[in-house]
């Protein structure tokens, strides 16, 4: 029984964190890491086929 009450603290202290994150970030600052994310993402394709591409004339 105790496990099970540890987890549910620790789902409902991470359901917190995220609650008290979301407020306290802006929508601004939340756009800007999405921005981040996103320009990650392409340079990682970007490479991706850089790397296939050169296996491939190999």
């Amino acid at each position: 029984m105790s496990r099970r009450l540890g987890g549910n603290f620790r789902i409902s202290f991470q359901f917190f964190f995220f609650h008290f994150l979301c407020e306290r970030s802006s929508a601004k600052k939340i756009k800007t890491i999405k921005n981040d994310i996103d320009l990650l993402n392409s340079n990682l394709l970007f490479f991706i086929a850089i790397i296939t591409r050169k296996t491939k004339t190999i």
